[in-house]
């Protein structure tokens, strides 16, 4: 029997039980999408600026060249208005699951058969910069072995976890071990592999988080 543990409803996320499917949404606004806009303003008005000031009669490679910060201008704009208005929205049922981005249009549906999923798992990453925070997300593991995001993006295990269980719970999935390295476990370097093959035994979780914990 699974066990899940009681983490209420996270930040920016919504569920909905309907009778034949399940709905989890998150919200993506957030301060990061707050300063990405104001960011937005400076950089078109900068743009803007650039082409009310330049001469009538300025060279056509001149008037060329600022186009690529034009077209930055446009996808940032687009993406901080998808930010302030989208939902990523989950749909389960006992025979798909599927996964869209609404109402901006982003390029993220996935599908999946539910008979071809063999587990769900949350993953921690640490962002390259120091000091950055971690970045979670929840993936599906298929019975073919095939490792798939479902969500990314999320700034809490909460989020990734209640995801995780939620659609575990309701689509009766066996929730297993998770492999090393997912939520709970700091990411393992070539290093920490390298003394685990030097160890010459297979770790459990338990032994693995005590591992870890020595380092």
């Amino acid at each position: 029997m699974n066990k899940f543990v009681d983490i209420g409803l996270p930040d920016k996320m919504d569920i909905q039980h309907h009778s034949d499917h399940m709905l989890i949404k998150h919200k993506w606004f957030g301060s990061g999408i707050v300063v990405v806009s104001f960011f937005v303003i400076i950089w078109n008005g900068a743009v803007f600026g650039f082409y009310s000031d330049m001469d009538a009669d300025a060279e056509l490679m001149e008037k060329l060249f600022p186009l690529l910060h034009v077209a930055i201008g446009i996808a940032l704009t687009y993406y901080a208005i998808a930010g302030w208005l989208n939902k990523t929205i989950i749909f389960v049922s006992r025979d798909a699951l599927n996964v869209q981005c609404k109402p901006i249009p982003f390029g993220m549906n996935k599908r999946f058969q539910v008979g071809d999923i063999e587990q769900l798992c949350s993953q921690k990453r640490m962002p390259r910069r120091e000091g950055g925070l971690p970045i979670y997300s929840v993936h599906i593991i298929s019975k073919n072995g095939k490792d798939t995001v479902l969500i990314d993006g999320l700034k809490t295990s909460e989020q990734a976890l209640f995801i995780e269980q939620e659609i575990e719970k309701y689509l009766e999935i066996e929730s297993k071990d998770k492999p090393i390295g997912w939520v709970g476990y700091r990411v393992p370097q070539r290093s920490d592999i390298d003394k685990l093959i030097a160890k010459g035994s297979s770790l459990t979780t338990d032994e693995f988080e005590k591992f870890m914990k020595r380092k």
